[in-house]
């Protein structure tokens, strides 16, 4: 399917719009001084679910086109086909491991638990 070309697309861009759905987003934490034990964290990256929120999916439809060398029309319909079929799996009980992502599941009361 497309989860490493959408996977790329949140690494350049920092947030990964799925229309319906919600937003993934790529959220920096800064670095760590532990003055008292002599330790220095550098900065981290934690990726984020944002139910429910879309971002501007314009550019996505785009990019998807530009890497696959095929039409925004075919573009937009290779990611509603995506977003289709990744609710089905989440509302039949599959866990979905998204390699980079994290693990996305049917939750109690919300639609997808995410674990980073």
């Amino acid at each position: 399917m497309m989860y490493a070309e959408l996977h790329e697309y949140l690494l350049l861009h920092q947030e990964l719009p799925l229309p319906g759905l919600g937003l993934f987003q790529v959220k920096r934490h800064p670095a760590l001084i532990d003055f008292p034990n002599k330790k220095i964290e550098g900065p981290g990256y934690s990726v984020q679910w944002l139910e429910g929120q879309t971002g501007y999916t314009d550019g996505l439809w785009s990019w998807i086109a530009t890497n696959s060398n095929i039409s925004d029309h075919e573009a937009k319909h290779r990611l509603e086909k995506f977003i289709f079929h990744f609710k089905k799996n989440i509302e039949n009980g599959d866990t979905i491991y998204w390699s980079g992502i994290g693990k996305i599941r049917k939750g109690s009361g919300r639609a997808f638990d995410f674990t980073s």
